[in-house]
């Protein structure tokens, strides 16, 4: 599975970005918002199983008030190297040491995905998403390059 979209935020607090589940701990679901692991502003993709998570961040913060392009890619045949994050085309992806686990199965659950709130009602994202996209399969680095430099334009 991939998304990718563009977006643009300043601020530090813990907001949800994108999210496909009915709460946090939901069996085969996955959570897009402000990194609790990594430093203020940057980003992270928690993927999550009842037998547990998977959480990768970015190693830098991207809360500038810029434009930026966030893809974030779970194949969960890769093991526990199966989510990886990539902004403004490259990789910028750390996995987080104690929440590492080989996940497998596709994503199930009759869950709702949202953008910029968890199920509409907390945790509001104070920015702007652009352009979201939605794979049913891992794209490629060579794929998210293509999409990055096709749609890196002068948004205001």
């Amino acid at each position: 599975m991939s998304l990718s979209f563009w977006l643009k935020f300043s601020g530090n607090s813990l907001k949800i970005i994108s999210e496909y589940s009915n709460n946090f701990n939901s069996n085969n679901s996955f959570l897009i918002d402000h990194s609790e692991f990594g430093i203020p502003g940057s980003l992270q993709i928690s993927d999550h199983t009842p037998s547990g998570y998977n959480i990768s961040y970015t190693s830098k913060a991207y809360n500038d008030n810029q434009w930026h392009h966030f893809v974030s890619t779970i194949d969960r045949s890769l093991g526990i190297n199966q989510n990886k994050i990539y902004i403004d085309g490259k990789e910028d992806n750390i996995l987080h040491t104690s929440h590492r686990t080989d996940l497998s199965g596709n994503f199930g659950g009759p869950f709702t995905l949202y953008l910029s709130s968890r199920a509409g009602n907390s945790y509001f994202f104070p920015g702007l998403i652009d352009d979201v996209r939605i794979y049913n399969y891992a794209l490629t680095p060579d794929q998210i390059k293509q999409i990055y430099n096709s749609g890196a334009i002068n948004f205001n």
